[in-house]
């Protein structure tokens, strides 16, 4: 697991933000419309490994995913991040 850090720049972060450097796996997808209806159908066009850079912050309510070799980022709300991390541990453990 990453080393999580406080942030203590308060020019780079909420006095509460965490950031981790970690690596992420970024899936670009093939978008093709069916013929004769109008559905897109998305397959995986390609899969690789990134760096990416985590922050969080319980005073903003978000956690973002921030891509470093295309220069984008995206953000999700810690409590729809923690409702599916959730969900997910409970369809693991019927499982077993």
């Amino acid at each position: 697991m990453s080393e999580v850090k406080r942030v203590t720049d308060p020019t780079q972060g909420p006095p509460d933000g965490v950031e981790a450097d970690v690596q992420c796996v970024v899936t670009v997808f093939d978008r093709t419309r069916e013929k004769g209806k109008n559905k897109i159908k998305m397959s995986i066009k390609s899969l690789a490994v990134s760096p990416c850079h985590v922050t969080c912050a319980y005073s903003n309510g978000v956690i973002g995913f921030s891509l470093r070799d295309c220069d984008m980022m995206f953000s999700v709300r810690i409590d729809e991040l923690y409702g599916i991390l959730r969900e997910a541990a409970e369809a693991a453990r019927e499982l077993n």
